[in-house]
């Protein structure tokens, strides 16, 4: 039901951040930076080897949903996956003890539904709509 998508990354500034992925991944490694209104974030897609992305987030400002964590230090904060059977696999996770935090659309995967989750064990996961 789950495929790994990406590794979710707090960072203080992309572009920034990607001056140093560039050096190790190359110039053409990250896509374009794109704004999540609904989330309050910049977000930018790092390929770091065999078709394995991490995902650089970047608040805009105090009202982001990630601002507080980023101003804690938290830098990697979840594991994104995809699914193309959303409603299905969130009611699994939902009977596996996983607590439902918020669904919203996405401007970074074509406006398809998204969802982030927190794991029993406090880890914080993202489904990704296929």
């Amino acid at each position: 039901m789950l495929t790994v998508h990406h590794i979710g990354n707090l960072v203080e500034d992309i572009d920034t951040s990607l001056e140093t992925y560039k050096l190790i991944f190359g110039d053409n490694c990250a896509s374009d930076k794109i704004y999540v209104s609904s989330q309050g974030v910049y977000v930018c897609f790092v390929n770091i080897g065999k078709g394995i992305l991490m995902e650089l987030v970047q608040p805009v400002d105090e009202n982001s949903v990630v601002f507080k964590m980023r101003k804690k230090g938290v830098s990697y904060y979840h594991i994104a996956y995809t699914t193309n059977t959303f409603d299905k696999t969130s009611e699994f996770l939902e009977s596996c003890n996983f607590k439902t935090m918020n669904t919203f659309y996405s401007e970074a995967f074509d406006n398809k539904r998204c969802q982030f989750m927190c794991s029993p064990e406090g880890n914080l996961i993202e489904l990704i709509e296929i």
